[in-house]
């Protein structure tokens, strides 16, 4: 027959997510830039942010960071719309730079499961995630 009773969850299609950022200031850029990229000092001058192949064919959970979308409108002390990725990289996609309008950086950050939480919320927690939510 051609009815499905039933279908297997075999992962989830969580892997990206995409904004653009206005703060595109010095300290913004080596943050995003600097957990995908790589960073260079040269002898007597001044470090420099950006891509290359120092970091090809090496693993991303090492550089990966908790990504916490929190509502502006709540306190900092109510989490209770807290939106957090437990394992985030940043991922440089474009940049705008104009002397006319606002720059703008767009970052996709990649998503990937921590296997340090739960299995119920060990890709991300919408809720308190300052809780004990350790596996």
């Amino acid at each position: 027959g051609t009815t499905i009773l039933d279908k297997l969850r075999t992962g989830i299609n969580l892997e990206a997510i995409s904004l653009s950022l206005k703060e595109t200031h010095v300290a913004m850029l080596k943050a995003m830039m600097g957990a995908s990229g790589d960073s260079f000092l040269p002898d007597g001058g001044t470090e420099v942010v950006g891509y290359g192949r120092s970091k090809l064919f090496s693993n991303m959970s090492t550089d990966a960071k908790r990504l916490i979308f929190h509502p502006r409108r709540l306190p900092a002390s109510n989490l209770a719309n807290d939106l957090c990725f437990w394992k985030a990289v940043p991922m440089v996609s474009g940049l705008n730079f104009s002397g006319e309008s606002n720059s703008l950086l767009t970052v996709e950050f990649v998503i990937m499961p921590d296997d340090t939480k739960k299995d119920e919320i060990n890709i991300f927690a919408f809720g308190d995630h300052t809780q004990d939510l350790e596996a």
